[in-house]
């Protein structure tokens, strides 16, 4: 008989205490609502990775010119496709205004001259630096995921372009400073690119090698070109 009841016993002689029960129900009823704080914060709070959800072109191009790094590091990006492709579109016909604009008279075949090399110009860029990161850094970007990452440094090129139209009547002689500045920013993009890849990869490579194997396969295409209209982007001739 005392073994049957001796379970109530020993229960009986080694009750919890009080103050340890009121503390466990404190700790529970905490972690409880520690839990329902966190959960009803993960759903008021977007996820990171919706932060910079880019849904009309007008936000495409603000995001371009804010925070152009945080489309690049969306290993997703391609799907701005279309976004970039526009950007394009408005880049070639920037282009195009200043080659027109570039003469004494507007001359369309002088736009057309810089729209068509400017646009294989920068395509054969793209391409180069493609090929480039798919060979030293990441294989599994696609020709699309660096097109819409170069792309999304163009707007800024084209902010200049734009400085440059103005400076062709109101400051001529700053035409050249703004002809540099948009010299140097279409060949630094791909040393951007580089630099992103290389660190979404976690690969610990020095990138400067690469950004210069880039920049003398452009420098031959630029040489090759010079005597070619339709291919000298960077003819620099203002007869204003």
């Amino acid at each position: 008989m005392a073994d049957k009841w001796g379970h109530i016993n020993k229960f009986i002689k080694n009750p919890t205490p009080v103050a340890g029960k009121k503390r466990i129900d404190t700790e529970i009823k905490d972690n409880e609502k520690f839990s329902k704080n966190k959960l009803i914060a993960q759903v008021k709070r977007p996820i990171k990775e919706f932060d910079y959800q880019i849904d009309s072109f007008f936000n495409y191009v603000y995001r371009t010119v804010a925070m152009p790094n945080k489309i690049i590091d969306n290993p997703k990006s391609s799907k701005y496709f279309f976004f970039a492709a526009l950007n394009f579109i408005v880049y070639l016909l920037l282009i195009f205004a200043l080659g027109a604009f570039y003469s004494t008279q507007f001359n369309v075949e002088s736009g057309l001259r810089m729209t068509v090399s400017g646009a294989i110009f920068s395509l054969v860029s793209i391409f180069f630096t493609f090929l480039i990161q798919m060979v030293a850094l990441n294989r599994t970007n696609n020709f699309y995921k660096v097109f819409v990452d170069s792309i999304s440094y163009y707007t800024t090129y084209n902010l200049f372009v734009i400085f440059e139209l103005i400076a062709l009547y109101f400051s001529p002689e700053t035409v050249v400073l703004f002809y540099i500045i948009r010299f140097l920013i279409i060949m630094t993009i791909p040393f951007k690119l580089f630099v992103t890849y290389r660190e979404m990869n976690n690969i610990k490579m020095d990138v400067f090698p690469l950004h210069i194997t880039f920049i003398i396969i452009m420098v031959i295409y630029i040489f090759i070109s010079k005597d070619i209209e339709w291919l000298n982007f960077f003819k620099f001739a203002m007869t204003k």
